[in-house]
């Protein structure tokens, strides 16, 4: 692999794979108001927050982390005004104390938040505007949940991203462009793991214990804690029920330190969560000559080139599958009739 492709790709991993508290969409709306808060320069008269209407889908019945078990938008950035550090970013709620949910709970009970939809926007947009005594501060977010893009104050713009056209050529290429099927499995492949052990071993140190926490206790719905009392405790079972778990705990507001987890969402929290527990597997069973009384004796480095194999064979038979559904979409189109 390009050494400019595989620096990249770390550079990418160490991006992505940063410490979040909770669900990232209400920890972006606390982010916003925190920031608006400080360029306001104390708590205001009352506080408006403009949303795509990705993010109010996103956040309406999601639980705020930290926040005794409040919901939706306006909890959100209430809490965030109230009691964030925007210097902590996705952990800008970590330190909301009992008295700051008190008086989050009153001020929501004086409409003091009120929540507009912000048509025409991009998915990820968040502005939250704060009037008061004659002064106006505004934060717009855009793009991803900690990228500010325009600050304002009393009229005055502090700050602004050049949107340019021109600006936008100028820009250095994101390194994102660079991302594709192919180079991403030379790259699982070829990986160096002392490159990539610190933040990856943050995050399975991180999912493992909001998984764990989310089948010991009652959260959301509870799918990962009725997988396992419905089906058993078979491998595939076990990576799906570990995978909900921490879904369920990480969207139903679990917030201590320790469960902090990542920035990307659920989507990749379920992946990897799902090749921990296949790794485990292959600790035990699944790797050739070892039974269960073998369980540990095998390096990271084993356990991570099997893993990656695990994930090839998974994504071969989806694509089989892929090719077969193309083929049978064709031959209907083709005239070709089936008949049970």
């Amino acid at each position: 692999m390009e050494d400019k492709i595989y620096q990249s790709y770390l550079e990418i991993l160490q991006e992505e794979l940063v410490p979040a508290l909770g669900c990232t969409e209400p920890i972006a709306l606390a982010y916003a108001a925190a920031s608006a808060r400080e360029v306001f320069g104390g708590m205001p008269g009352h506080m408006d927050v403009f949303c795509s209407g990705n993010i109010i889908k996103n956040v309406k019945n999601v639980t705020v982390p930290n926040s005794g078990g409040m919901h939706g938008i306006e909890a959100a950035a209430v809490l965030g005004a109230v009691g964030g550090r925007a210097d902590r970013k996705l952990e800008v709620l970590e330190a909301v104390t009992e008295e700051d949910r008190e008086q989050v709970r009153d001020l929501l009970e004086r409409k003091f938040c009120t929540c507009h939809l912000q048509k025409g926007v991009e998915n990820l947009y968040i502005r939250v505007e704060m009037t008061g005594e004659g002064h106006h501060a505004a934060v717009t977010i855009t793009g991803k949940h900690t990228h500010i893009e325009r600050v304002e104050k009393d009229g005055e713009i502090l700050f602004a991203e050049e949107q340019t056209e021109a600006e936008a050529q100028k820009r250095k290429p994101d390194k994102r462009q660079l991302l594709n099927v192919r180079n991403i499995l030379q790259f699982a492949d070829e990986v160096r793991l002392e490159d990539v052990e610190e933040v990856i071993g943050r995050q399975v140190e991180m999912n493992t214990a909001i998984s764990e926490e989310g089948l010991r206790n009652h959260y959301g719905a509870e799918v990962g804690r009725t997988l396992l009392s419905a089906y058993g405790d078979d491998i595939k079972v076990r990576a799906r029920a570990k995978a909900a778990a921490g879904s369920d705990a990480r969207m139903n507001g679990c917030c201590d330190h320790q469960f902090r987890q990542r920035q990307s969402g659920d989507d990749l929290f379920l992946a990897g969560d799902r090749v921990r527990e296949g790794v485990a597997g292959v600790q035990r069973a699944d790797v050739p000559g070892a039974g269960r009384e073998q369980s540990g004796r095998h390096s990271p480095e084993e356990i991570y080139r099997q893993s990656v194999r695990l994930l090839r064979c998974g994504e071969r038979r989806l694509r089989g599958r892929g090719r077969h559904h193309l083929s049978v979409r064709r031959e209907l189109r083709s005239g070709v009739q089936y008949h049970n």
